[in-house]
C-alpha cells in the first residue's frame, strides 16, 4: 500500500517543472515625462537661453505658424520673464523696425496672455517709433488699442511722462500716408486721463 502513494507522488513530481525559478523581470524604466517647455523647445529647435532676432522669429513663423511660435516662445525659458516671448515683447517695445514688422505676422497666433503682452509692447513702442507703430493701425488693430499708455499701474508722474512722450512722438510724424492714423492716435491719447 505504501507503493501507490509513492508512485503517485513520483507522477505528480514528474509533471512539475523542477527548474529553478527565473529571477523577476526588472521593472520597466519609465520614460521621464516631457515638460511643455521641452516639447516646445524641441518643436521649434530652440533652447531656453536662445537669443532671438526678428529674422529668427520670422523664420520660425514661416516654418511652424504664428500660433505654434507664440505658444512655444511663451513656454520656453524662465517663466518669470515670460519665456522667450519676453524677448519678443522687449524687441517690439523698443520700437525697432524689425520687431514691429513681426507684429502683423504674430498677431493671428497670440492667445490671451501673449496678446496682452504684445499690446503693451506696441503701446510702449509708440514714443520710441511713432511712424512704425502708426503703420500697425488698421481694422484689426484700431488706434484705441495702440495709442494709449502701455504701463500697468503707473504713478501719476510716469503716466504724465509717458503721455507727453507719446503725444510728442506722434505729433512729429509727417508722413502723409499716416495722416489719418496720426489724427486717430492723437485723439486716443487725448483720452488718457492723468491722475
Amino acid at each position: 500500500m505504501r507503493l501507490i502513494p509513492l508512485v503517485s507522488l513520483a507522477v505528480v513530481l514528474a509533471g512539475c517543472n523542477m527548474a529553478p525559478p527565473k529571477p523577476p523581470e526588472p521593472p520597466a524604466t519609465a520614460m521621464p515625462a516631457v515638460t511643455p517647455e521641452q516639447a516646445a523647445a524641441k518643436a521649434l529647435g530652440l533652447a531656453g537661453d536662445a537669443i532671438l532676432t526678428p529674422e529668427t522669429v520670422q523664420a520660425l513663423i514661416a516654418q511652424h505658424g504664428a500660433a505654434a511660435v507664440a505658444h512655444g516662445l511663451a513656454t520656453i525659458g524662465p517663466a518669470e520673464t515670460g519665456g522667450l516671448w519676453g524677448q519678443v515683447e522687449t524687441g517690439v517695445a523698443s520700437g525697432a523696425e524689425g520687431w514691429l514688422a513681426l507684429v502683423p505676422a504674430l498677431t493671428p497666433g497670440v492667445d490671451a496672455g501673449t496678446a496682452e503682452g504684445l499690446k503693451l509692447a506696441i503701446q510702449t513702442a509708440l514714443a520710441a517709433n511713432a511712424p512704425g507703430v502708426l503703420k500697425l493701425i488698421d481694422a484689426t488693430r484700431p488706434a484705441g488699442d495702440v495709442c494709449t499708455i502701455g504701463l500697468i499701474e503707473p504713478t501719476p508722474e510716469q503716466l504724465k511722462a509717458a503721455k507727453n512722450a507719446a503725444v510728442k512722438a506722434v505729433t512729429a510724424v509727417t508722413d502723409p500716408a499716416r495722416k489719418q492714423a496720426k489724427t486717430d492716435c492723437l485723439a486716443e491719447l487725448e483720452k488718457v486721463h492723468l491722475k
